[in-house]
Order: structure tokens, then sequence, then C-alpha cells
């Protein structure tokens, strides 16, 4: 035991103590290192522990959410009042009667002649008029012009006089009437019997029977009978 303590050889004492200092290190680096091993081997089948996470400090403030201010908001009776009228201007309209760009049918135009009076003179003529008249139930238009209208004067089978003899024009006018609207056009016949393209030396109608028959279009309308005395 004196030799542990007092270490006996030709060298120094101190030269032993750091020998045996070494020596004792190594062995104290060598068990810890064993020990980690096995707590290394030991500790990959333990189950996590799980950690509680402890409440962050509030600081004696008390956090609370801020309010929607769509769900928390006060409903506002105009407002309700202004959404329904809204709405109520957003439902569908009636629908509207026909429009104006639409042509009106055969079967919606009524033609009517007429004349300024029920007898005249030899050689006297007489004021001619045609009538048309929309009795549809909506507006509609309807070409009123030259090219599509005329007015004949026959006597029995013959033709006497037509406005389209001695006015050949095909031009449109094109007008709008509304339901129970109507217009008129005037011409004048000359007292004459006249041929396409209105000659020259036209003879005078002679005293007799005779008819006015109006058209507008392939609408025509019934006759009207004066005499020339």
């Amino acid at each position: 035991m004196s030799s542990v303590i007092n270490p006996v050889g030709p060298e120094e004492p101190s030269t032993y103590w750091r020998r045996r200092a070494v020596v004792i290190v190594v062995l104290l680096v060598i068990v810890a290192l064993f020990g980690l091993l096995v707590r290394v081997a030991l500790g990959s089948n333990d189950e996590p522990v799980e950690v509680a996470a402890s409440p962050s400090p509030s600081f004696g403030l008390t956090m609370t959410p801020e309010p929607d201010p769509s769900a928390s908001a006060t409903p506002d009776p105009s407002a309700s009042a202004g959404q329904a009228s809204a709405s109520a201007s957003a439902s569908p309209s009636p629908s509207p009667s026909p429009s104006a760009s639409v042509s009106c049918a055969d079967s919606d135009i009524s033609v009517v002649a007429g004349t300024s009076s029920a007898s005249t003179s030899v050689g006297a003529g007489m004021g001619l008029t045609l009538s048309i008249e929309n009795t549809g139930e909506g507006a509609c238009t309807r070409d009123f012009g030259a090219g599509a209208n005329e007015i004949r004067i026959t006597s029995g089978p013959v033709l006497v006089w037509s406005s389209d003899f001695c006015n050949p024009s095909k031009a449109e006018d094109i007008v709008t009437l509304g339901p129970g609207e109507g217009l008129t056009t005037s011409v004048t016949w000359p007292g004459k019997v006249t041929a396409k393209g209105c000659p020259a030396n036209q003879p005078t109608a002679q005293p007799g029977s005779y008819r006015v028959v109006a058209r507008n279009g392939s609408v025509e309308s019934g006759a009207v009978a004066f005499t020339v005395k």
C-alpha cells in the first residue's frame, strides 16, 4: 500500500504521479464513452416524451378577436328597402308590343279608295284618294311609296286609267303605323282614257259608269262607283 501512495523507482516521485494521472484520465474517458454509447443504444427504443408548452405570458393584457363588421353590423332598414326596390326593378318587365321595325303583314292592312264626288262632267276629271290603315295590334312599317301604290279606273272589263301609266315610279317610302293609324295619298284623274307610257292625244272618257280601285302592295280596296255625265 505504501508503494501506491509513495512510488518507488529510479525516477522522481512526481513523474510517477503524472503517469498515474494520465492513466486515470484515459480510463475515465473510456468509461464516459462507453456510458454514452449505452445511453444512445437504449434511447432509440424510448417513446418520445411530450413536453407541455408553457403558456406565453400575457403581461396583464387580454387578447380578444376583433368582431366581423359584416356580421355585427345592425341591418339598415333603408338599405333593405333599397335592395327590395332594386330587386323589383330587376324583375322582368312584360313583353313589349311588336317593334316598329316589324313589317306590316297584308292581313294587318286595310286599303280604301275614294273619290272627290259621286259624279263628274265629261273631260272635267276627278280627285282620287288611296288610304291605308294598320288594323293590327302592334306598330309596324309599310311601304307607302309610289312603287307600292296604284289607283285604277275601270268601266266594265276595260281598264280606263291607272296612276302607274303616267307615273311609273318605283320609289319606296317606308312609314311606321301604330295600331289604328293610317295615311292617305291623292291623285287627279284628268278625265282621259290612258294607256301605258301615257301617250299624247289621249281620248276623253265618255259618259257612263266607272269604278275606282286602290292598291297598296298586294292588298286591294273595294270598288267605289262614280259616273261621268
